[in-house]
């Protein structure tokens, strides 16, 4: 069957992830721009304030054939019960779900919630476009879809060369209505490392596979002309090949856009070195932010990172000393790790002069090491089907504890950390606001006077940067 017309939505999450809308969703602008020019469609971003009701009334306007979600697993039955929603309101209507969630929980997805009609797993780009089309879904890769009362599944697979993917233009978004002008660019999918803790592989596979240094370029370019001039960069592992970053540098030096660039999705301190970092460093990148996990050998050993800490210190080390904005990304609480482990990651963020440090709360994800060492154990917390749902790695609420820290010590453990990052982010505000001297004060007043800081309430980091200039320069401001 081939469906003309197509609703594709973006879901709000009720805290963390995508509370503030920054930026479009890259991963339903894949789709989009798939569709484009081949069947009609239309994108909802509930991330911009719309409810469920404002859902239904979309339909009821364009009257889709079918409606594509993008989904997360936070908040999944929320989600569940939203589409169940929409399936007794348009009962006829197919529903279409891609995204992490369906990704990692397939079959069970489908079962838990019978108002969807078609899953599809790992990159959908291709497949959506294709059963849109009305290619039979037996004869499309990585589909599930109902068939005689039974969840039926094709084999999956990863596209091979990403160069072939259209970059999003977000035709149909409505740009003007997010909260910051920076477009987010994916130039590579996949990883090869294996994180105890990392659900890539079901996710969006091991392969890594890179676009050229050409196509990012042109979509660099596409959004200059447009006047973007704050570029993302959204992948994994952005660096796992020196040489394509150095060949993008040499590109980018070329074209001389006055452009700035954020590396804030974390790369591998062991890709990049003084020379590539110094590169990258002239051609706009700003901002870079390295997983580092654990503050010692013994416990990066335990996650598997297969990198030493100190590859890590000098990664961060030379970084600070070329003018980077450094942000440095922990876990708390991994099996094996002790108190004193955690003071050493504590201890490691405030060695350097770096802009964040953010440590998270640990999630046991499923298609884990850590999820399958946790339940071979025994020491869940929480049954997963609650934590799945709504626990957050940005919230005080462990999942499992271990003999080396109990739930209560975990609680006290991130308490703890989250004084670090508030101390950590208030040094770098100092840090960067005395380079202004009364300019800076000025800024703080703007920052934090009432129509400002209303438009970002529901921002706790905006929140503690206020704090911050507070704190330091004595700015008052009104709650």
């Amino acid at each position: 069957m081939r469906y003309a017309r197509a609703l594709l939505v973006s879901l709000q999450y009720p805290t963390g992830y995508n509370r503030l809308p920054n930026q479009p969703p890259s991963g339903l602008g894949h789709v989009a721009e798939e569709l484009e020019g081949r069947l009609e469609y239309d994108v909802m971003d509930m991330a911009l304030g719309y409810t469920g009701p404002d859902l239904l009334r979309r339909i009821r306007q364009f009257r889709p054939d079918i409606v594509g979600v993008s989904m997360m697993t936070f908040g999944y039955r929320r989600t569940y019960d939203l589409l169940m929603r929409v399936r007794q309101e348009y009962p006829t209507l197919p529903i279409a779900v891609g995204g992490a969630h369906m990704s990692t929980f397939r079959r069970k997805a489908m079962e838990d919630c019978p108002a969807i009609d078609y899953g599809f797993v790992m990159e959908g780009e291709f497949s959506f476009r294709d059963l849109c089309l009305g290619t039979d879904p037996e004869a499309i890769r990585g589909i599930l879809f109902r068939k005689d009362g039974r969840v039926e599944e094709t084999p999956g697979g990863v596209i091979e060369r990403l160069d072939d993917v259209k970059y999003p233009r977000y035709g149909r978004f409505e740009l003007q209505r997010y909260v910051v002008k920076r477009m987010n660019i994916v130039t590579s999918r996949g990883c090869p490392y294996r994180c105890t803790y990392c659900p890539v592989e079901s996710a969006i596979g091991r392969r890594f596979r890179p676009r050229s240094p050409e196509s990012i370029v042109a979509e660099i370019s596409y959004w200059h002309g447009r006047g973007y001039r704050d570029f993302g960069i959204a992948d994994d592992n952005f660096s796992l090949l020196p040489e394509r970053v150095d060949a993008l540098c040499a590109l980018l030096e070329a074209r001389q856009l006055d452009i700035t660039l954020e590396c804030s999705n974390g790369l591998r301190a062991d890709s990049v070195d003084e020379r590539l970092l110094g590169r990258m460093r002239k051609v706009g990148f700003r901002t870079v932010a390295f997983g580092v996990e654990a503050g010692n050998n013994r416990m990066l050993e335990v996650l598997r990172k297969q990198e030493s800490i100190e590859v890590i210190e000098h990664a961060i080390r030379v970084s600070c000393d070329l003018g980077f904005d450094v942000i440095l990304f922990f876990l708390v609480g991994s099996p094996t790790e002790t108190w004193d482990d955690v003071q050493e990651s504590m201890a490691l963020a405030q060695k350097y002069p770096v802009s964040d440090a953010r440590f998270y709360n640990i999630i046991p994800f499923p298609n884990t090491e850590l999820f399958e060492w946790v339940k071979s154990r025994n020491c869940f917390l929480r049954d997963p089907e609650e934590y799945l749902n709504d626990a957050s790695l940005f919230e005080n609420s462990p999942c499992f504890e271990t003999p080396e820290l109990n739930r209560a010590q975990r609680r006290e453990l991130l308490s703890l950390t989250a004084r670090v990052t508030r101390e950590i982010r208030h040094k770098a505000l100092s840090r960067r606001l005395k380079r202004y001297g009364l300019a800076g004060r000025l800024a703080a007043s703007v920052f934090l006077s009432g129509w400002f800081r209303s438009l970002y309430l529901g921002n706790r980091h905006v929140r503690a940067a206020g704090e911050s200039l507070k704190s330091l320069f004595g700015v008052g401001a009104r709650s």
